[in-house]
C-alpha cells in the first residue's frame, strides 16, 4: 500500500494498549500506531483501506493538519495565510517567512490560489484544512479498496458514534445511512464520480 501511495519508509506498528484506534507519530518518516484489537476485526479489504487511510494522514505536509492540537493547527494555518498574503503577519512569528523562503514567489502565488476558498480566520481555516485532508485520505482508502461498503464499515469501526451500516433491508435505509454525516456523503459522492470510476476503466 505504501508503495502504491509513493510513501517511502513508512512504518506501521501494532500496539495492544491505545486509547484511540490509531495514532500518528511525529517521526522523520511516516509512522502510525494501530490498536491490535482493531486489526483483528477487519476484513482483508478493510485492512488495506485502513493502511491507505493512515498512511495518507501521516504523509509529510498532510500531517500538519491531521495531527497535533487545535492550537498547533491554528498557528500553522495562520502561517500559511500570512505567507500567501491573505492575512496580516503581525504577531505570527518566523514561520511565514520560512514558508515564503521555501516556496519562492511562484510557490507563494500558487499557495494563495490554493487557499482562495478557505476562511481568513486561522482557527476556521485550520478546521477546513483538517476536514479537507481527512476527506482526501478517505478517498484514497476508497481507491485502494474499490468497495464503498468496505470503506463505510471501516469508518464506523473507527468512529463508534456513527450508526452501523445496514447489511440488509430497504434501499432507503442504506441511503439514510450514507446521508447521516458529511464525511459519509462525501465518500459516497466520490464513489459515483467520473474521477473514481475512471480508475477502474478497462
Amino acid at each position: 500500500v505504501a508503495e502504491r501511495l509513493g510513501i517511502e519508509q513508512a512504518q506501521l506498528t501494532r500496539v495492544d494498549e491505545l486509547t484511540e484506534p490509531f495514532r500518528l507519530l511525529t517521526d522523520d518518516v511516516p509512522h502510525v500506531l494501530v490498536r491490535s484489537d482493531l486489526l483483528l476485526t477487519l476484513s482483508p479489504g478493510e485492512f488495506q483501506s485502513l493502511f491507505a487511510l493512515v498512511l495518507e494522514l501521516a504523509r509529510p505536509g498532510v500531517r500538519l493538519f491531521t495531527m497535533g492540537s487545535e492550537e498547533e493547527q491554528r498557528r500553522r494555518a495562520e502561517a500559511l495565510l500570512v505567507a500567501a498574503g491573505a492575512l496580516d503577519g503581525e504577531g505570527s512569528g518566523a514561520l511565514p517567512g520560512e514558508i515564503r523562503e521555501l516556496l519562492g514567489s511562484e510557490g507563494c502565488a500558487a499557495l494563495a490560489e490554493s487557499l482562495a476558498g478557505f476562511s481568513r480566520d486561522p482557527a476556521e481555516a485550520a478546521k477546513q484544512l483538517h476536514l479537507a485532508l481527512l476527506g482526501t485520505a478517505w478517498r484514497v482508502a476508497l481507491l485502494v479498496s474499490g468497495e464503498l461498503r468496505q470503506v463505510a464499515r471501516l469508518l464506523t469501526r473507527l468512529d463508534e458514534t456513527l450508526p452501523k451500516m445496514p447489511s440488509a433491508g430497504k434501499l432507503e435505509d442504506l441511503s439514510d445511512f450514507f446521508a447521516s454525516t458529511l464525511l459519509l456523503r462525501s465518500i459516497a459522492a466520490f464513489a459515483i464520480s467520473p474521477t473514481f470510476l475512471s480508475f477502474f476503466d478497462t
